[in-house]
């Protein structure tokens, strides 16, 4: 069985996320800041194919600040708030240590086509 969903590029990446969030026990604003961090690692991806140079683009300081003003629209987000949110992403493996840099869990980069299997235990 095929099932095809159309979405914008933010919703499809909060989307594969999303599947992710039980298994790595993300929470609702963790996969918030996560899309946030995909969509500027799949915008990186495109010109940027060197790892180290990737996670060292990926959340410099000026893609920081980016971050905690989009996050911060409704609720303004502090640099430590950040900071916190960055710590539990790289805790539970979303985000992993390249170099003294962190980047992108290769997993939880979004693809456009997924397969699933289910086995039963009967």
């Amino acid at each position: 069985m095929n099932v095809s969903l159309k979405r914008n590029k933010q919703d499809w990446v909060a989307s594969y996320l999303t599947i992710w969030q039980g298994f790595m026990g993300l929470t609702e604003r963790e996969v918030e800041v996560l899309t946030l961090i995909a969509l500027r690692y799949l915008e990186l991806q495109e010109s940027v194919t060197e790892p180290k140079l990737l996670a060292e683009l990926l959340l410099s300081a000026g893609a920081r600040v980016a971050l905690r003003a989009q996050l911060g629209e409704e609720v303004p987000l502090s640099v430590n708030g950040l900071q916190n949110y960055l710590s539990s992403l790289q805790k539970k493996e979303a985000l992993l240590p390249l170099e003294g840099r962190l980047i992108l869990n290769p997993k939880l980069v979004p693809q456009k086509t997924i397969t699933f299997n289910f086995t039963s235990s009967d």
